[in-house]
C-alpha cells in the first residue's frame, strides 16, 4: 500500500527539522555551470566549436547537502579536506556566502575537485573532472578524528552524514 504524504505532513516534516543539528562530513566539490555557443564547426575534424558565454559556480558534494540542509532549517557543520588554490577560494567563498559553519582541514599537494558541465541552449554537452586522489597522512587523519570527536563531545548532533 503506498502511503501518499498530505501537505500538512510537510509543514509538519520541515518544523521538525529547523530543531535539528547535523554534522555533514564529506568531499567538499566545486561544480562549474558553463552556458556555451556554437561559434563554428572546427576546420580539423568535423566537430561543433563552442565559446563560453557565461559561467556559474556552486557547492558540491558535502558542501550542496550541507547547503540542502541548511534551506530547510537545519543547523549543520560541515567538515572536508581541502586544498589552497584558486578554485578553493572559490569554494570558500561560496560557503561564507551561504552561511555555512564549517571546518575544513588543508591537505598539502591536493587540487580542490572541480566538475565543469558545458551547456548548449540548456543541453548538457559534456562533463569534464579535475581532481586528484590524494592519500591523507596518519598526522591529518588523526587531527580530522580528534576534532570530530570533540565537536561530538560538546555539541549534541542529531545526525551525522558522511
Amino acid at each position: 500500500m503506498k502511503y501518499k504524504m498530505h501537505i500538512n505532513d510537510y509543514n509538519h516534516f520541515l518544523k521538525l527539522l529547523t530543531k535539528k543539528n547535523v554534522l555533514c562530513i564529506g568531499d567538499l566539490i566545486l561544480d562549474k555551470f558553463i552556458d556555451n555557443e556554437i561559434i563554428k564547426i572546427s576546420d580539423e575534424d568535423p566537430i561543433n566549436v563552442i565559446k563560453e558565454k557565461k559561467s556559474q559556480f556552486k557547492l558540491g558534494g558535502v558542501g550542496n547537502v550541507a547547503l540542502n540542509l541548511l534551506n530547510t532549517g537545519v543547523k549543520v557543520k560541515l567538515i572536508s579536506v581541502g586544498s589552497i588554490d584558486e578554485n578553493s577560494k572559490i569554494l570558500n567563498k561560496l560557503l561564507k556566502n551561504k552561511k555555512i559553519n564549517n571546518k575544513v582541514f588543508i591537505n598539502k599537494g591536493k587540487i580542490t575537485t572541480v566538475k565543469e558541465r558545458f551547456y548548449i541552449d540548456k543541453y548538457h554537452l559534456i562533463r569534464s573532472d579535475k581532481e586528484n586522489n590524494l592519500l591523507i597522512s596518519n598526522k591529518l587523519s588523526d587531527r580530522i578524528i580528534n576534532y570530530i570527536i570533540k565537536l561530538l563531545d560538546n555539541y549534541n548532533y542529531d545526525a551525522l552524514l558522511i
